[in-house]
C-alpha cells in the first residue's frame, strides 16, 4: 500500500464466490398433518399452562403485590420461621397479614420492627435522568420538557402503560389538575377499549381502567403513578450466580452462642 500509494476499494456488499461457499440446498417440509385429538390434547395442556402461571406469578394489588413479593422472598430465606427471622432481623414482618402491601407502611414497619444499619436508594431510570439532566440543563426547561410523557427524554412508553398527560410525581400544588387531565384521559382510553375488546380481548380497556385508577389519588395530592422502565443501574447488575445460604441448624446456633 505504501509503496503504490493507491487504497483498493470494493463497492457494495462482500460476498463469497468460492463454490464451496455456496449456500447448500434447502428442502422445504411440506405441512405436518396433526389429528384433531392430538391439536385438542395440545390446546388442553396450553391453557393448563397458562393457568398454573397465572396462580404462580399473578399480582393483586392488595394481597400479591411488589412489597408482599419481598417479604415473602425475605421469610423464604429462613424458612418462614417467625422466630428465626426474629432472631436474624429483630423482627417478623408478614406482607399479606397486615397493612405492610402499602409502601410507606411497610417502609414504617421496617424501621420499627427490622434492626436498621444502613439506607441505600436506588433511583429510578426517570429520576436518575432527571438528576443527570439537572447538571447540565436549564431547570425550568426541564420542568416543562418532562412533565409530560409526549416530550419527556426520562420515559418511553411500553405498550402496556396506560395513556396519561402529565407526571405528578415532581409537583405537589398542580398534582389535582394534572391529575384530572390524567383522569379523562383514562376514561377516554377506557370508552376506546370499549369499542374495541372483541378485537384486542380488552387490552385497551384494561390499560384505561388502570389508568383511570392510578389518576384518582392525584386528585387528593397523592401520587402512585411513576411510569415504567425495565433499568437496572449499573452498580446493581450482578451477573455472578446467586448462592442461597441453608438457614444454620438449632445445634449450630447453639454452639455458636454459647462457645
Amino acid at each position: 500500500f505504501r509503496e503504490s500509494g493507491r487504497l483498493r476499494v470494493a463497492k457494495g456488499h462482500l460476498v463469497p464466490t468460492h463454490a464451496r461457499m455456496h449456500p447448500l440446498p434447502v428442502e422445504l417440509v411440506g405441512g405436518v398433518h396433526v389429528s384433531s385429538e392430538r391439536l385438542a390434547r395440545a390446546r388442553e395442556r396450553e391453557k393448563d399452562y397458562a393457568s398454573r402461571m397465572r396462580e404462580l406469578y399473578r399480582y393483586e394489588l392488595v394481597t400479591r403485590n411488589c412489597v408482599t413479593a419481598i417479604f415473602e422472598t425475605l421469610n423464604e430465606s429462613f424458612g418462614n420461621s417467625v422466630q428465626l427471622a426474629q432472631e436474624e432481623l429483630g423482627g417478623h414482618i408478614s406482607g399479606r397479614r397486615s397493612l405492610a402491601f402499602i409502601p410507606f407502611v411497610s417502609a414504617s414497619r421496617v424501621d420499627d420492627d427490622y434492626r436498621v444499619v444502613a439506607r441505600e436508594t436506588i433511583w429510578s431510570y426517570r429520576q436518575a435522568r432527571l438528576r443527570e439532566m439537572r447538571k447540565t440543563e436549564n431547570p425550568i426547561w426541564i420542568a416543562l420538557r418532562e412533565s409530560n410523557p409526549l416530550s419527556a427524554k426520562s420515559y418511553r412508553r411500553r405498550s402496556a402503560d396506560s395513556f396519561f398527560l402529565f407526571f405528578t410525581d415532581e409537583t405537589v400544588l398542580l398534582r389535582p389538575l394534572f391529575g384530572a387531565f390524567n383522569l379523562v384521559a383514562g376514561l377516554g382510553e377506557s370508552l376506546v377499549g370499549l369499542v374495541t375488546a372483541p378485537v384486542d380481548r380488552g387490552r385497551i380497556l384494561t390499560r384505561g381502567l388502570r389508568g383511570t385508577f392510578v389518576s384518582l389519588p392525584e386528585l387528593a395530592f397523592w401520587n402512585i403513578r411513576k411510569g415504567s422502565n425495565d433499568w437496572i443501574p449499573p452498580e446493581h447488575r450482578d451477573l455472578s450466580p446467586v448462592v442461597v445460604a441453608s438457614p444454620p441448624s438449632r445445634d449450630a446456633r447453639d454452639e455458636t452462642c454459647c462457645s
